[in-house]
């Protein structure tokens, strides 16, 4: 599995646990072969009481109904690729793939995507876990204005200028909710931390 190029890990891995390069390799990419055959112990859609429970949390802390999670994307820094250079550069001109996460209101991911560049909203099976006939379309995401409005994803209004006091306030709201997932994403950057560099 060559996901990333390791120079960097490798010598703070090999240099702290007293490793050779090579070996500090080899446990490397057994660790990282486990917590992706593992991934779906820790990484799930809730149930239909865990849906509840965040559902109720929503609906208790702020008024807003039906509410199962936040969604959102995080740049994860690469090194320049050899193939499609141009298609993997952001916004802010680095090399970078999107980490799309879906946490609850504990801050637990219960869907990931990652693995493209640009929009991954798009390219990921979340359409598939929405669009599946055991969903329940009295519930709905949270994002930013980055993602679509649709009938289960709640964003806010496009402010063009012209925003009432009472969309304005809808914005504060969603915003303030929708700030968990940045939550998430800080403390998985802050537990991996290769996936700051």
């Amino acid at each position: 599995m060559e996901i990333f190029k390791l120079p960097f890990y490798l010598r703070t891995v090999s240099d702290r646990f007293n490793l050779s390069k090579s070996t500090a390799r080899e446990y490397i990419y057994k660790i990282l072969d486990l917590l992706i055959e593992k991934r779906n112990l820790f990484i799930k859609w809730p149930n239909e009481e865990g849906a509840h429970e965040t559902s109720h949390y929503f609906e208790r802390r702020n008024g807003f109904p039906d509410i199962i999670g936040y969604i959102g994307g995080s740049h994860i820094p690469i090194s320049k690729p050899s193939l499609n250079q141009d298609s993997y550069v952001n916004r802010k001109e680095y090399h970078s793939l999107i980490l799309q996460g879906v946490c609850d209101y504990r801050r637990k991911f219960i869907h990931v995507s990652c693995g493209w560049p640009g929009r991954v909203f798009r390219k990921s099976d979340l359409g598939d876990i929405i669009n599946h006939p055991e969903f329940n379309y009295n519930e709905h995401l949270i994002g930013d204005s980055a993602y679509p409005l649709t009938p289960y994803l709640i964003t806010p209004y496009r402010d063009n200028g012209h925003l009432t006091n009472i969309q304005k306030y809808f914005n504060r709201k969603l915003s303030s909710n929708r700030i968990r997932i940045e939550h998430a994403f800080g403390l998985l950057k802050g537990r991996f931390r290769c996936l700051q560099h």
